[in-house]
C-alpha cells in the first residue's frame, strides 16, 4: 500500500489534469524515491513534437510561392486533415 502522502499527491495530480483538460502532469521532484518513473520514454508529447517537426519540415519543402507564414498555415492545414482522415478512418472499421 502506498503511503498516504503519494496518494493525496496523485489525486491532486489527477484533479490538476482533469481541471485544465492536460495528459502530462506536471511533476514534483522526488522526494528521496527511484528516479525510475521520472525517466524519458514514449508519451503524447513526443507524438506531437514529431507531428509538428514533419509538418514544419513540409512547409520549408513546400516553396509554392507562398511566403512562410502561408506555407506554415497550409502545411498545418493539410497534415491536421490527413491525420483526421487517419482517425475517421480507423473509427469506420
Amino acid at each position: 500500500r502506498m503511503p498516504e502522502w503519494t496518494r493525496r499527491l496523485t489525486r491532486e495530480l489527477d484533479t490538476f489534469a482533469e481541471q485544465n483538460a492536460t495528459t502530462t502532469l506536471p511533476v514534483p521532484i522526488a522526494l528521496n524515491q527511484p528516479p525510475e518513473p521520472l525517466r524519458l520514454g514514449p508519451s503524447d508529447d513526443a507524438e506531437w513534437a514529431a507531428f509538428a517537426a514533419r509538418t514544419v519540415l513540409a512547409a520549408a519543402d513546400d516553396a509554392d510561392g507562398l511566403s512562410p507564414g502561408h506555407r506554415m498555415r497550409d502545411a498545418v492545414d493539410r497534415a491536421w486533415n490527413a491525420l483526421a482522415a487517419t482517425v475517421a478512418e480507423a473509427g469506420a472499421r
